[in-house]
């Protein structure tokens, strides 16, 4: 698989992301997995004159956006922060229907919404205790709205370099213990 990381989605129209994402996952014969954030640096979204305010709003609608410009040939939004019509994504993405969207933070609206929109989680700095609580809220969000697809949830587990292997495997067994499907 190849994601490179996190994106902070509401710095980037979403047709762009579409076109150089859906371009990624064609040359990498359909290995994309989308990464996506809504950003938590402040300074960072008046440097770019993207709304901080707004920022998780934003995110959702963008998320809904890029799915329907990957899901159909000929896509149409219409949405609050953008709308499109008529708009071609090409080369289309190899995945179908469309790449794994992972949501990256700690949050519990980021929780939500990677229970909502996404096909996984991506947390950072938390421990396996407070990872396996919210790993199991998004499960249950999941479950009540009714979505049965795989949904990842990524231990945030760093490894040096010069790590030995003993100690990694029983920081795996932890995370794994606290609901990880992926590292």
């Amino acid at each position: 698989r190849l994601m490179p990381h996190v994106l902070v989605l509401p710095y980037r129209h979403p047709l762009v992301v579409a076109k150089q994402y859906g371009t990624l996952d064609f040359l990498s014969g359909g290995r994309v997995i989308l990464g996506v954030g809504s950003g938590h640096v402040k300074p960072e979204f008046a440097t770019l004159g993207a709304d901080y305010a707004h920022r998780g709003k934003v995110t959702d609608e963008y998320l809904r956006a890029l799915a329907v410009a990957w899901e159909h040939d000929v896509a149409e939004f219409q949405g609050e922060f953008v709308s499109f019509r008529d708009m071609m994504v090409w080369p289309r993405p190899v995945q179908k229907p469309r790449p794994p969207f992972w949501v990256g933070g700690n949050s519990n609206a980021a929780v939500k919404r990677a229970a909502r929109f996404g096909d996984g989680w991506i947390p950072w700095e938390l421990t396996p205790e407070d990872f396996a609580a919210k790993a199991a809220y998004a499960r249950h969000l999941r479950h009540d709205a009714g979505r049965q697809d795989a949904f990842t949830l990524v231990a945030p587990l760093g490894v040096a370099a010069d790590a030995e292997a003993d100690p990694v495997l029983r920081e795996v067994t932890r995370w794994r213990e606290a609901g990880a499907t992926a590292f």
